[in-house]
């Protein structure tokens, strides 16, 4: 039994959350202080499926190849994701390299500065 419980274990943390692959869920209030200092896209994966949010943004992490940390929000009663960059230059790589997919699905994208309402964004 201790064998078991040892891979038991072993598996229960290699499918934990770690707190840089945790998704933060933001309300419209909380976009002020992203918009100071962050240069911002706004997300949304075209699927009628449910996914993972975790792991589309784990994925994205591994293929964007970002020169420094990104770090996302889903906003609350949405599946908006708002991807918060530390530099322009790595948005707009980011635009540049799309279309991007994640699970067969298409990752839209659209260049914001916070100003709007996320939900008035087209992104179909």
């Amino acid at each position: 039994m201790d064998h078991i419980d040892g891979i038991t274990q072993g598996l229960t943390r290699s499918l934990a959350i770690s707190n840089a692959e945790a998704v933060k869920v933001v309300g419209l209030d909380d976009l002020d202080g992203l918009k100071a200092t962050r240069f911002l896209l706004e997300g949304r994966l075209l699927t009628t499926k449910d996914y993972h949010k975790d792991s589309l943004v784990g994925m994205l992490k591994r293929i964007w190849h970002t020169r420094e940390e990104f770090s996302s929000a889903t906003l609350e009663d949405s599946k908006l994701i708002l991807f918060s960059f530390k530099s322009d230059l790595d948005r707009k790589r980011v635009m540049r390299g799309s279309p991007w997919t994640f699970d067969k699905a298409l990752l839209l994208l659209s260049v914001t500065d916070g100003s709007v309402d996320p939900h008035t964004v087209p992104l179909d």
